[in-house]
């Protein structure tokens, strides 16, 4: 049963509900909290302890449809909201709401940052071979101890890290004890890349960071560190223990996503490429609070698509005034993204190490029971380029 007071009515109450919209006063002050938005941040979503968004709501559909509140009601300590798409009931906690209310809701509030975008539609960089699991006939794949050995095998393989955006190292050593980052590293990309994780790093489920991956949960395709003002170029994952059910590899390739949506829906695309989305990492015990607003299709002076920034675990809340286009256009980039043929699946076995561009590339996995630890380390993108650069000029030479 729900119990009011007084002051509460007054400070936080619902006043109308118009198209699927609830207009309401917040410590007094109105405000209107579209039905996208709610449905957006819906507590139930989001994982309290890193503070990261694990699902979508609502779904992902490749036409969006846009969410309406059928009722609400503020009692004393939150707002309940039940759904005219599923019936469901969800309870947004006051403070929350509170907080929210004065971040976008203020004549400071933040805004989608535009981005000037050329004229003509970008295209893709014609070295690259998009995929997806239809037509990716098997992984690419070299061997551990030629790729150390030989120069020419080793440009073998950076060849296809840069073609398809990763490739299987084979036959590498299987224990955390044996196996050395630093110098598989050095071959693909000169050095290791530092970040707030560490150098080279390891991981496994008990939340050692605030994160996602640090947990035994699926783990939705994404890129790593959109909140870095220059995310890692590459990602090296080798996996050193594995007694565990499930735990399996997934990969999208996010620039034949951007195909799509480009060729489906142009305007959506410009959506994409001139808005500017934030996304944020949020580590309160170990002090660390990083955030980046950017472009989701990142292009070059060329106009050419050089990086994909997507990840809805770490994607700040939309502003209040964000325009349903904008809700519309992530949705149709979701659709292509998470479509079962857009994703290759595997077993990511001790032995085996997977080396990815984080610029083209979303990766995931999906959720485990047991034991599974995974070593690996940021790559610069600059400093692979440099590195297959050399080689290539070596061959010539």
């Amino acid at each position: 049963m729900f119990t009011y007071s007084r002051s509460v009515l007054n400070q936080f109450r619902v006043e109308t509900i118009k198209n699927g919209n609830i207009t309401m006063k917040v410590k007094g002050k109105p405000v209107t909290l579209t039905g996208e938005w709610l449905a957006d941040n819906e507590r139930e979503t989001f994982n309290h302890t890193t503070q990261q968004r694990e699902s979508n709501a609502y779904g992902v559909k490749k036409n969006f449809e846009k969410p309406e509140a059928k009722s609400a009601l503020a009692t004393d300590n939150a707002l309940r909201v039940q759904w005219n798409h599923t019936n469901n009931e969800n309870r947004y906690e006051k403070l929350w709401i509170e907080e929210m209310t004065d971040k976008y809701n203020t004549d400071n509030a933040p805004l989608f940052p535009k981005v000037l975008t050329h004229a003509e539609p970008p295209s893709f960089p014609p070295s690259k071979e998009l995929w997806d699991s239809t037509t990716l006939p098997s992984h690419p794949t070299a061997v551990y101890t030629e790729v150390m050995s030989s120069d020419e095998r080793c440009l073998a393989w950076l060849d296809k890290i840069d073609k398809y955006g990763f490739c299987l190292l084979q036959g590498c050593p299987d224990t955390f004890e044996t196996f050395n980052v630093e110098i598989l590293a050095k071959r693909a990309a000169n050095y290791v890349r530092n970040s707030v994780f560490g150098g080279v790093w390891d991981f496994e489920s008990g939340y050692a960071h605030a994160d996602t991956a640090y947990t035994d949960k699926a783990l939705p395709a994404h890129v790593d560190s959109c909140y870095c003002y220059d995310p890692p170029g590459l990602q090296m994952l080798h996996c050193v223990e594995l007694e565990a059910t499930g735990g399996l590899s997934t990969l999208v390739d996010g620039f034949r996503a951007l195909q799509l949506l480009q060729e489906d829906d142009a305007e959506s695309f410009k959506i994409l490429q001139s808005t500017g989305f934030s996304f944020s990492y949020i580590d309160n015990q170990q002090g660390i609070h990083l955030k980046n607003t950017t472009p989701t299709i990142v292009t070059d002076l060329s106009n050419i698509v050089k990086q994909i920034r997507y990840n809805d675990c770490d994607r700040d809340p939309f502003p209040f005034s964000a325009p349903l286009s904008v809700y519309e256009a992530w949705n149709k980039l979701s659709y292509y993204i998470k479509r079962p043929e857009a994703t290759v699946t595997f077993r990511l076995e001790p032995g085996t190490t997977l080396i990815f561009d984080n610029w083209r590339l979303l990766h995931g996995r999906t959720e485990f029971k047991g034991k599974r630890k995974v070593v690996g380390c940021y790559m610069n993108m600059e400093d692979f380029q440099s590195r297959l650069a050399a080689c290539r000029k070596s061959k010539k030479d």
